[in-house]
């Protein structure tokens, strides 16, 4: 399963962690304005990035917002009839 985790650097460098010796194993590389997204498939790789680089990491509701609908608030879940005898 793969992992992910999500950078964000107002500076929008990110060359320390792209040239770090652990990359190799990252499975693709996503980078855009002041945000770098790695993709792991080894969970030990994810756990020393977190280490080394957690300052940097943000949650992915930070680029996008959850937008799941809300109960009372969206919509009115319809209620089953129960026959009564």
């Amino acid at each position: 399963m793969m992992k992910y985790l999500l950078f964000n650097r107002e500076s929008n460098k990110f060359t320390d962690i792209l040239k770090d010796a652990k990359t190799h194993k990252v499975r693709f590389k996503i980078a855009f304005r002041n945000h770098l997204l790695l993709g792991f498939s080894d969970d030990k790789i994810v756990s020393l990035f977190t280490i080394v680089y957690g300052n940097d990491i943000v949650e992915f509701s930070h680029i996008v917002p959850d937008r799941s609908p809300i109960i009372g608030k969206d919509y009115e879940p319809k209620r089953k009839k129960v026959d009564v005898e």
